[in-house]
């Protein structure tokens, strides 16, 4: 089969890629000319060709980087071919690939092209992951049909019912009640105002002269309501941009179960899928803050065990954005079979243990506090009243997030198979659903004093991504630590939980 090339706007992608690594160079070495070695105006002709010439010479290899890129799709796998003189030949049989993610810019929705992004087990850098920048999406259909094929003839090697028995594909796509709903109550006006206030700390530092100064003398004559209508007025602002940013990335947010694949499609200006095999999820995650909780609705995540989180540093990947929390489970359900329907005996902090969380909140606030007051007063002792005045609020908080933290902390066995751990983390709760067979360690750790409360901490490691993910529940009754121990290890008397 003759090997195929990328599309020709490939072509432009890559000489951007290139001019913009030129337009660096050029700059390097116009500021070393200029500034350190002042060679520029005995040698400017010589220098401006040079500068010329790594900008053609980035062009010339972004040519040979697109000749030199083919791949292909056969009957075994796919292989790709490129570089001039590190040559490099991949082959990735279709039984080998755990997840494929097609991203589609808005620009090339008319093209019909769309960048592949492949992933095997072999746990690589962010540089060697498998691409094929620019195909068509019928390349994208052709690879996921192959996988899905290769991973049914593997599943009906270990079973002894038909590929064909499989159940009838689900499908799910948010409405747009619940996306409004989701990005009313996922906005972060604090995160906002501070944006904010950074960048009118920049303007203040370059602004200091007589610019400066002008405006701070017309802000001064303004009266109390102009300036409540001002900062309303970019608080509002800032609000509707994080809430078209957030419709535009969730736009048409659909989940969809295909035999042992689980794709996820969104976006509107880039439209990205990515597409999970049912054996790679580690866990299951509802998340909620304190607004969804009110709201009654939660957020649903998933680890994987592959890079295909929503964000670069983050391999959880948004499972349904938002869903009524009674609905959450049942839901999930429909497309993970492992989940339960309902989370059943789950066991809390009992009283000394909650004093013990609040009791912590306490003396991090008060160390965060007083390195606060300390580096006010080395400022100015002017500000260090205003810090005692509002001590009393903040230990508020401090108490408040302890017994938040407290109250939503806990641990269930809700079947042979399925683990259940209750976490919470500044006013969020996490509920976390773990099968046994994906749980890589589990630690228990109890200090001295702790056995005369009867508690432990419970650290649970699960695979994130190329990395490890532990999540913990600290002050758990020894009794559900033992329960967890023998479900994990049944029969293991190596360690003696008091």
């Amino acid at each position: 089969m003759k090997p195929n090339h990328l599309s020709p706007l490939a072509l432009l992608q890559f000489s951007w890629q290139a001019i913009q690594v030129a337009f660096y160079l050029d700059v390097g070495i116009a500021f070393l000319t200029m500034k350190w070695l002042k060679l520029w105006e005995r040698y400017s002709t010589l220098i401006v060709s040079l500068m010329g010439g790594m900008a053609g010479g980035a062009l010339l290899l972004a040519v040979i980087r697109y000749w030199r890129f083919t791949y292909r799709l056969t009957d075994g796998g796919l292989t790709i071919n490129k570089g001039l003189v590190n040559r490099q030949v991949q082959h990735i049989p279709y039984r080998q690939i755990q997840t494929i993610q097609r991203q589609q810019s808005w620009f090339l929705q008319p093209w019909h092209l769309e960048q592949l992004i492949i992933e095997t087990a072999e746990k690589v850098s962010e540089d060697d992951l498998i691409q094929l920048p620019l195909v068509r999406q019928t390349v994208g259909d052709e690879l996921i049909a192959h996988q899905r094929q290769s991973q049914d003839a593997t599943a009906s090697k270990h079973s002894d019912q038909s590929v064909q028995s499989e159940p009838a594909t689900q499908r799910l796509r948010v409405s747009w009640h619940d996306l409004n709903v989701y990005a009313l109550s996922s906005v972060n006006i604090v995160l906002i105002m501070g944006v904010v206030a950074w960048f009118g700390q920049q303007v203040f530092d370059v602004g200091r002269g007589g610019v400066w100064r002008r405006m701070t003398s017309l802000v001064g004559q303004w009266s109390v309501w102009q300036i409540s209508m001002v900062v309303g007025v970019v608080m509002l602002v800032s609000y509707a941009c994080a809430y078209a940013q957030i419709m535009a990335q969730y736009y048409h947010f659909t989940i969809e179960r295909r035999a042992t694949v689980v794709p996820v499609t969104r976006g509107w200006l880039q439209r990205r899928q990515a597409s999970v095999a049912l054996s790679r999820i580690q866990a299951v995650k509802l998340q909620q803050n304190w607004l969804r909780q009110w709201l009654h609705l939660t957020t649903v995540q998933v680890v994987t065990a592959s890079q295909v989180g929503d964000t670069e540093d983050n391999d959880e990947l948004k499972l349904l954005p938002v869903v009524p929390q009674s609905q959450a489970l049942t839901t999930v359900s429909r497309f993970i079979d492992w989940v339960p329907t309902m989370i059943t005996n789950l066991t809390s902090l009992d009283r000394r243990a909650r004093w013990a969380v609040i009791r912590n909140c306490l003396l991090l606030w008060s160390s965060l506090l007083l390195v606060v007051g300390l580096i006010v007063l080395k400022i100015g002792r002017q500000s260090l009243s205003w810090l005692l005045i509002s001590l009393p609020i903040w230990v508020a908080v401090a108490v408040l997030q302890g017994s938040y933290a407290s109250h939503w902390r806990g641990a269930a066995i809700n079947s042979d198979t399925i683990l259940i751990l209750q976490t919470s983390h500044f006013f969020t709760r996490q509920q976390w659903v773990l099968p046994r067979n994906q749980v890589q360690a589990l630690i228990i750790k109890q200090s001295w004093w702790m056995r005369a409360s009867h508690s432990a901490h419970l650290r649970v490691s699960i695979r994130d991504g190329r990395h490890e993910r532990t999540i913990t529940v600290r002050y758990l009754p020894t009794t559900m630590v033992r329960q967890i121990q023998g479900w994990y290890v049944p029969n293991d008397k190596a360690l003696n939980v008091n």
